[in-house]
Parts: C-alpha cells; structure tokens; sequence
C-alpha cells in the first residue's frame, strides 16, 4: 500500500485553518493609535444608521471626537457603535420638519443620542447656527425614558471628558426639561461629587424647573438644597438657601418659607441676608400682601444686633422693608390706624 504523501496532509490542515480563521481575522476592528500627534486609524464597521437614507448600505466612520480623542468610550459604559461629526452635521443640516425623526433616533440609539451630545459644540457645529439650533428642536422632543434620562446623567457627569459635560449640561438647560424626575436625579448624583462645577449646574437646572406641588422628586431636591445650605463655598452655599426658600413658596408652603426666612436674616454671610431681603420685597409684601409680625420683628432686631456688621446701604434695606411692613400692618389692623 502507498503512503499518504505527508506535504499532502500538511497543506489540508492550513487550507482547514484558513477556512476556521480568514472571517474573523478579516471583520475584526483595529485600534486607534497615534503617529506624531496626528490621529490615525483604520474605518471601524458599524450598524445601519438611518433606513429612511441609507437603506442597508455599510457604512463607517471615524471614531474621533473634535478635540482629537476616542469617541467610543464614557466613564462607565463604551459606545462602539459611535457616529462621526460629519453623519451628525449631515443630518441636522436639513431643516428642522426631520427633528422628530432624529429625536426618536436619539431615544432608540444611545450611541446616536452620545455622538449628537459629543458633536454639539465641535467647531463644526459652531460654525452654523442653524445645525445647533436643529440639534436643540429635536433635543426638546425627546421622549425621557429610564435609559435616555440615564445616557444624559452618565454624560453629564463625564469628569474626564469635560466638554462632554458641558455640552449635555447646555442642552439640558436649552431645552427646559419640565422633568422632576430627571432633575431630582442629577441633585442626587451631584451630592456624591466635590466639584463645585457640577453642584452649581445641578442649582442652575433646579431654578429652572416647576416644583409646584410635593412629590418623592420634591423631597429629593429638598434634601439636596438642605445639605448644601452648609457647603463651605459661599457661592453654593447661597444658591442652594436662595432655591430652598423659593421652592417652600413655588410648593404652595408659605409658613415653611418664613421659617427659613427667619432663620437666614440673621446670618452671618450679607449675601444670603441680601437674598432674604429680595424674597420679604416680592413674596411677603408683593404678592402674598400679608403681614408677618415675625419678620417685622426679626428686622428689628437685626437693626439692634451686635455679632452681625450692616453697612449703611444694608440699614437703609432694613428700613425700607420696615416701612413698607408697618403700612402693611396698618392695612390689615384698621383700628391701629386710627390712634395715630
């Protein structure tokens, strides 16, 4: 019997392997790298982007944000199915009758609704007013569900990649999300970071926000304006007095707000007395038009104190509420009035 010719053998094997190995090997993306500060890298397949456009065509793209680094990756989660600025310009070029259209695209793709949050700012953006101003109609239009409200939150407190943060931050606070829940979230996470940045935008997206009523929401924001009504940073620490005391009066709980108003006309800091001054004027004498012996007396005895320094121009303040809470009390006591 002949023997089986063993280069025969030999060459079967390799074909085999070959046969096992070649699609992986030929389908695998490649890393990005870079060679002497320009960034380089090979295309990287990606999904269908858009049915309504591109059909089934493949397409790919650079997986570069503008400032040069990996678009794929935020903190705790990687979006490998990234789109480049040039898809994102492309697409919000167009008038803004397709910002529906790409607004559910942003609630269905997490990685479409990254790469628009990425893009917003970029130098290609910028440029054109319209194309942001087209990222912002189809921004307002989202619907927030439990996974965009959590892209939106990771982004936002994205600390390694700064200008993601601001660009989610600034269109959160465009938009005007009317979203408690969303909201009482970011309060929340903020509370766990030291970056006064973050603090003061979470602030900023509570001012802006409906809190009339109480809700689980309410209470979240609440106690998030309550701890940092003793941050060591002045700023922070009058910002989130200034909201709490507001919200008691947006929430329809006016003997709540005096409390705290009471409580803050003798502290320490001017800013926050010169905040208490500002709510007395609008809310105690303009529109609740009611007279509180409490305050008036507490004024008083802010006039009369020694721990606290008043300037001239805070004395005349004090005075000037005085005199407007004294004609208030004789409107609501007509038998004062007439012994004098």
């Amino acid at each position: 019997m002949r023997r089986f010719p063993w280069f025969i053998l030999v060459s079967l094997i390799i074909i085999l392997m070959l046969a096992l190995f070649y699609p992986t090997a030929k389908t695998a993306p490649t890393n990005l790298t870079q060679t002497n500060g320009t960034a380089m890298q090979d295309q990287v397949q990606i999904a269908e982007f858009d049915d309504y456009e591109y059909g089934t065509e493949e397409m790919y793209f650079t997986a570069l944000d503008h400032s040069g680094g990996n678009i794929h990756s935020t903190p705790g989660h990687q979006y490998f199915n990234s789109y480049s600025i040039e898809i994102i310009v492309e697409q919000f070029s167009q008038d803004d009758s397709n910002s529906l259209r790409l607004s559910k695209q942003m609630e269905n793709d997490q990685a479409y609704l990254m790469s628009v949050l990425q893009a917003f700012e970029s130098p290609d953006v910028k440029m054109n007013p319209s194309i942001q101003n087209n990222i912002l109609t189809a921004f307002e239009k989202l619907n927030l569900t439990d996974e965009v409200s959590k892209t939106l939150i990771e982004a936002m407190f994205a600390e390694d990649t700064p200008w993601l943060a601001k660009n989610t931050f600034t269109l959160i606070a465009e938009a005007d999300f009317d979203h408690q829940a969303l909201i009482a979230s970011i309060a929340e996470k903020s509370k766990l970071h030291a970056s006064t940045l973050i603090q003061e935008r979470a602030l900023q997206l509570i001012s802006d926000l409906d809190i009339a009523g109480d809700n689980e929401h309410m209470e979240k924001i609440d106690k998030f304006l309550m701890n940092l009504s003793e941050h060591p940073n002045e700023k922070i620490r009058t910002l989130a007095i200034e909201q709490r005391v507001w919200a008691m009066s947006e929430r329809d709980r006016y003997e709540d707000m005096l409390i705290l108003i009471n409580q803050y006309l003798f502290d320490d800091s001017h800013n926050v007395r010169e905040r208490m001054y500002e709510i007395i004027e609008l809310e105690v004498i303009n529109a609740y038009n009611s007279h509180n012996s409490n305050i008036e007396n507490n004024l008083i005895s802010l006039l009369n104190t020694q721990h606290i320094d008043i300037n001239d121009q805070e004395l005349d303040r004090i005075n000037s509420l005085l005199s407007h809470l004294e004609d208030d009390s004789l409107h609501h006591n007509p038998r004062q009035s007439l012994h004098l």
